[in-house]
């Protein structure tokens, strides 16, 4: 990379080491507008930093590159100033990312065939060398694409100069110099541009527009450092304080007013000019601000002094009041602020003021609500109180009844007891034995749910352990032994009562006559649930089996035909198969509140 001496780069790259010490200056200390500032900035830094690479190489192909380069700066610079110019207006609305597309479409597209030109050359139909002045310089000619793209870039720059002329008139003295600045610092270019494009030749190959803007950024920077753009935004006054919907009142010590917003002058039903200068008493609606908020008569205030007596208020004040008459009453949220120098004397007042009528209104309408609905809480709480009270007698009525079942099915398990005594035959003990545990096993269900809290529903997987429990006792078959499987599943009463006679008569036949001569054995019991609405109760023995010829629906014996009497009337299934003993498998629908 050759490289070569050329004193017209030197203001160039000045210009851009400015635009990076003020970049840093301008992120240290922040604002409300660092962003596009900085934007601004470092798309200059860039823009200059380019072209003086392309004065300092000496090569056709690294002063073509930097020359393109030089365009994505000035565009980014370009639209910079744009947002900044509007977001001085005070029209951040207009900022939306589709907008901000729309007005760079045109730019960006340039931007495309800049730096595709050798593939069309659109944009410069060729690019040469020349030496003037003993260093050698970047010429070209420009074609179409170039002027339509310069063009609309010189008329963004012409919108951005409109737009802060605007701002100028409208601002306020503060504002104003802050614009100005900007104003100034958009001019210089834009002027020397217009020249260039004229045909004017000045100091011809240099470009003139990036020199000049090194004389633009002594205006830009003073305004970033002296006058601060981008801590306070020069937004016209309509915009901000008369575009308030709050009444905004600014008073002096002695309470006469300095500044009022449209929506005060609209309260006081006057103009600007006609409430400017007067006291605050004179305007108010009642006649009587002063003394309405307890501040001190202005009469008793020494005029020679910073500040009133020591009895004016000097912290700030807030409370609602009514004003207008009877048939259009507004109330207002007032706030008022004492304003102080940096000494603490108190200078003035500003007086905040919204418009809360109808949140009032509204306030007032959710109270009434709230004490109707308190009231009728407190109500329902009382009915609630007595359906509980009902509740408990009728839970109490209920577990007496079972308790009272369950007495009464132990006196006839007892009976049947005390007469099998007297049998004098097996067949007739077995027949009184088989009877008291069928009413052991209804006897069993009111005892759980006398127990339970739950006098609806029982926990069937807990009532199979304790009728096997009672079954093993009864039977004496110690060397059984019986396993149970599953998950605990709450059946109603109608539905325990029939699943336990017939686990009953199930689990006493294997008892009975699957184990003969007391052989040890194995009895499985499984409880699951099959489907959401559907329980499977399984039970399986590994003793000899049934007799081949035995058809369990048209069986003799009194169990089975209870059992399948049972399974129909729950509208379920029964299923028997021999393998290595006997498998009865129960299925029964059942309601899915029930299962737990």
């Amino acid at each position: 990379m050759i490289w070569q001496f050329n004193p017209y780069a030197i203001p160039v790259l000045l210009g851009a080491f400015v635009s990076v010490l003020t970049a840093v200056f301008v992120w240290r200390r922040g604002g409300s507008q660092v962003i596009i500032s900085l934007v601004i900035l470092l798309s200059a830094v860039e823009w200059l930093s380019a072209y003086a690479l392309e004065l300092l190489l000496v090569s056709l192909k690294a002063k073509i590159f930097w020359n393109q380069m030089q365009y994505i700066g000035g565009t980014i610079l370009a639209s910079g100033m744009l947002v900044l110019a509007l977001q001085s207006m005070g029209k951040k609305r207009w900022l939306t990312w589709r907008n901000l597309f729309w007005v760079n479409l045109i730019p960006i597209i340039g931007l495309l065939f800049i730096f595709t030109n050798k593939f069309h050359s659109l944009v410069w139909p060729e690019h040469f060398l020349i030496t003037e002045d003993g260093y050698i310089w970047l010429d070209h000619p420009h074609g179409i694409v170039y002027w339509i793209y310069v063009a609309y870039i010189q008329l963004l720059i012409l919108v951005t100069i409109l737009l802060m002329v605007w701002t100028v008139f409208q601002s306020q003295p503060y504002y104003r110099r802050q614009a100005s600045m900007i104003l100034l610092g958009l001019l210089i270019p834009f002027t020397v541009s217009l020249v260039e494009f004229a045909g004017v030749k000045i100091l011809r190959p240099l470009n003139l527009i990036q020199m000049s803007y090194v004389l633009a950024i002594i205006p830009i920077i003073w305004g970033l450092m002296r006058l601060q753009i981008g801590d306070l935004i020069p937004v016209a006054r309509a915009a901000v304080f008369d575009g308030i919907d709050d009444c905004v009142i600014v008073l002096d010590r002695l309470y006469r007013i300095i500044d009022a917003n449209a929506s005060a002058r609209a309260l006081f039903q006057s103009r600007y000019k006609d409430v400017i200068s007067k006291s605050i008493n004179d305007v108010w609606p009642t006649g009587s601000f002063t003394q309405e908020l307890g501040f001190p008569d202005v009469s008793l205030m020494r005029l020679d002094v910073n500040r009133p007596e020591p009895d004016a208020p000097f912290r700030e004040i807030g409370k609602e009041i009514v004003l207008g008459d009877e048939d259009h009453l507004r109330t207002y949220d007032m706030r008022i602020s004492p304003l102080t120098d940096w000494q603490g004397d108190v200078m003035s007042h500003v007086i905040v003021m919204r418009d809360v009528t109808e949140r009032v209104h509204t306030e007032r309408v959710l109270q009434k609500i709230n004490e109707q609905l308190t009231y009728e809480l407190g109500e329902r709480r009382r009915a609630e109180s007595k359906i509980k009270e009902s509740l408990t007698e009728k839970e109490i009525l209920l577990k007496e009844i079972h308790h009272r079942v369950k007495n009464n099915l132990q006196v006839v398990s007892s009976m049947l007891s005390l007469q099998s005594s007297y049998a004098t035959d097996k067949e007739s003990l077995s027949i009184f034995q088989d009877s008291q545990n069928r009413v052991r096993s209804m006897a069993l269900i009111h005892e759980k749910l006398y127990q339970s809290g739950n006098l609806a529903q029982i926990d069937f997987h807990d009532y199979v352990l304790n009728l096997i429990e009672y079954l093993t006792r009864s039977y004496q078959a110690s060397g059984v032994e019986i396993k149970v499987a599953g998950r605990p599943i709450f059946f109603e009463v109608d539905t325990a009562v029939s699943c336990g006679l017939i686990l009953n008569e199930l689990v006493s036949n294997a008892f009975k006559h699957a184990f003969p001569g007391n052989r040890p054995g194995r009895i499985d019991i499984t409880l699951q649930q099959e489907s959401p609405t559907r329980v499977c109760l399984e039970v399986a023995d590994n003793g000899v089996g049934l007799p081949p010829d035995l058809d369990i629906q048209t069986s003799p014996s009194l169990g089975l035909q209870l059992v399948n009497t049972l399974v129909n009337q729950l509208d379920g299934t029964i299923q028997v198969e021999q393998s290595n003993g006997v498998q009865f498998l129960i299925t029964c629908p059942i309601k899915a509140s029930a299962l737990s």
